[in-house]
């Protein structure tokens, strides 16, 4: 398996493990839907990357 398909996977799977509860976090602090999922993206984005860094680049 390439190591950027392995990063497709693990974003996916943050996305869907990850929204939920985060977006609940962030709305009750009174953010609304929009600025919420951008730090949800901008968290997920940054998480794949140390991931990839520190995690895959070792492993593979």
């Amino acid at each position: 398996m390439n190591i950027f398909t392995a990063d497709i996977i693990i974003a996916i799977m943050l996305i869907a493990i990850g929204n939920n509860p985060i977006l609940r976090l962030l709305q009750s602090t009174g953010l609304d839907f929009l600025t919420s999922e951008i730090i949800i993206g901008l968290i997920v984005i940054v998480l794949v990357f140390l991931i990839h860094k520190f995690i895959l680049k070792k492993i593979m």
